[in-house]
């Protein structure tokens, strides 16, 4: 999974040389890259309870997942759906914390 992101040069907002990275771009790469650490190499069963035990450690470790999950779902097309049905069973909120983001990316990032 790793290699295919690296491959295609994939980034969730598109920006130039001139642009630095921001707080919400660097989150959403530390988030994809612990959740990628988290469950690569493992079977869909162990990625899953991987993922669970982790997300049972506290909200900021249920965000970071739920971020990671995201991010990966955006960038990364084969494995959205694994992915997508991986956040809607760590998901503790009904989703609202990727709610949250989605709505935060369209309204700060999109409409520059």
């Amino acid at each position: 999974m790793v290699e295919t992101l690296q491959k295609g040069k994939g980034k969730l907002l598109v920006s130039n040389s001139l642009d630095a990275k921001d707080e919400l771009e660097e989150k959403f790469e530390r988030c994809m890259s612990m959740v990628t650490s988290l469950i690569n190499g493992l079977s869909e069963r162990e990625a899953n309870d991987a993922l669970t035990a982790f997300v049972c450690k506290g909200p900021l470790q249920h965000e970071e997942t739920c971020l990671g999950l995201l991010t990966i779902i955006l960038l990364d097309p084969s494995q959205a759906q694994k992915c997508y049905r991986d956040l809607a069973l760590v998901s503790r909120d009904g989703m609202n914390i990727i709610l949250m983001k989605i709505n935060h990316i369209l309204m700060e990032k999109y409409l520059k």
